[in-house]
């Protein structure tokens, strides 16, 4: 099925719900999801009417079989969701297919949910190392001025002004 030219198809439209449904069940925790819509492109979030009426207006991403930005993961089974077959005139996207593979934990994850981490595909947590501990240290002491009217106190609010626009600048 052309997923382009063939969007009023029943076939079609039942495959936005069931693809609405997959993708709300997985990651649509606040209410949205990425939009995988030709217009937004995986880059806009929207509600389940709006990306519904996005997929059937505008048409799905030619090349999204992969539903990596709605929750499938590397190794999930292939439902009947997933049963469009790629067209022979649609050439395969094998070096995403590769790097998927190989990087599995940078696939999957709804950036809408804050609540979680945003590469939190089952990667372990660890804190930092002692030497990873005083680097941070150090940069944390580096940001504080030494005293009041100090050159590099100066120099920060320099640097702060060209930054950020503030003129806080003292003349000495």
């Amino acid at each position: 099925m052309d997923l382009v030219g063939d969007r009023l198809n029943d076939v079609y439209l039942r495959g936005v719900e069931e693809f609405l449904d997959y993708a709300f069940k997985k990651t649509g925790r606040r209410g949205e999801i990425r939009c995988p819509c030709v217009k937004c492109s995986n880059t806009y979030s929207a509600t389940r009417e709006v990306v519904g009426t996005h997929l059937k207006v505008y048409g799905i991403i030619r090349n999204y079989t992969f539903w990596y930005h709605h929750g499938e993961r590397v190794g999930e089974s292939e439902s009947n969701l997933e049963s469009v077959q790629q067209s022979e005139d649609e050439p395969s996207n094998e070096m995403h297919d590769i790097l998927r593979d190989l990087y599995p934990e940078f696939c999957g994850q709804d950036t809408n949910d804050m609540d979680t981490d945003i590469f939190a595909c089952d990667i372990h947590k660890e804190e930092p190392n002692e030497e990873a501990n005083k680097f941070y240290r150090l940069l944390r002491d580096f940001e504080q001025p030494l005293y009041q009217g100090h050159l590099l106190d100066e120099v920060g609010q320099w640097r702060q002004a060209m930054l950020y626009g503030s003129s806080t600048i003292s003349s000495s």
